[in-house]
């Protein structure tokens, strides 16, 4: 599986990054792990990809783990809704 986490520099993205390293090593089918930060961080760990533009072109992630302030979730939900992609919200949905 392939996972995308929005919000990757904050507390909340980066133990979830570490959580699908923990379960990759584990052995289990954690692919690639791509991260977006607006403000991206600079100690990505081994194993890890920044996202681009032509991160997922061809296939959408298989999870979206969204790690993001309250007032920006509704956007990211709006995009990442039209992929067909799982999502987990970390913080409480408002609408």
């Amino acid at each position: 599986m392939n996972f995308l986490v929005i919000g990757s520099a904050g507390a909340i993205g980066k133990e979830r990054i570490k959580a699908l390293l923990r379960l990759r090593q584990a052995g289990y089918n954690i692919g690639r792990i791509v991260c977006y930060d607006k403000n991206p961080h600079t100690d990505i760990l081994d194993g890890i990809e920044l996202a681009d533009a032509n991160s997922f072109k061809n296939e959408a992630p298989d999870w979206v783990f969204i790690c993001t302030p309250h007032d920006i979730v509704n956007d990211w939900v709006s995009v990442v809704a039209q992929w067909g992609s799982k999502i987990l919200i970390e913080k409480p949905f408002r609408s």
